[in-house]
């Protein structure tokens, strides 16, 4: 409730805020990637993923450090995600590729991509791990 991060899109890095007075605050810069773009809680508390379109990577952000703690490979220019309930698998729509792509959050592996269409963006699904 205290912090709020923004992708920088334009650039390579995340931006944080405290926003816990009358007026934000800006705590520091995380390195991410070119075109760093959309979040999603990882479920367990801690960390938060942030996909980067240009650098086709996504990010494992520490909450209490502000730091990258892991960087995964994801293809196509990866956009919205979603993580599946169990926290092992991480669905990633691959924008300029056609596909939705998946990959092991345990071994960073991608295990499989599925033809979905031009240009998909979010990911849903009812059975997914926790929002924070």
């Amino acid at each position: 409730d205290k912090h709020v991060m923004l992708g920088m899109t334009g650039g390579n890095h995340v931006e944080v805020y405290d926003v816990s007075g009358a007026q934000g605050k800006w705590v520091k810069s995380i390195a991410t990637g070119e075109g760093a773009h959309a979040f999603r809680a990882l479920g367990d508390g801690r960390h938060v993923l942030v996909s980067n379109r240009v650098a086709n990577t996504i990010h494992k952000i520490d909450y209490n450090s502000f730091q990258s703690v892991a960087v995964y490979k994801a293809p196509g220019g990866p956009d919205c995600m979603e993580v599946t309930a169990d926290g092992k698998l991480l669905l990633v729509s691959s924008r300029w590729i056609k596909k939705m792509s998946v990959i092991d959050l345990d071994t960073g592996k991608l295990v499989r991509q599925v033809p979905v269409g031009k240009s998909p963006h979010g990911v849903w699904t009812l059975d997914h791990a926790k929002r924070f």
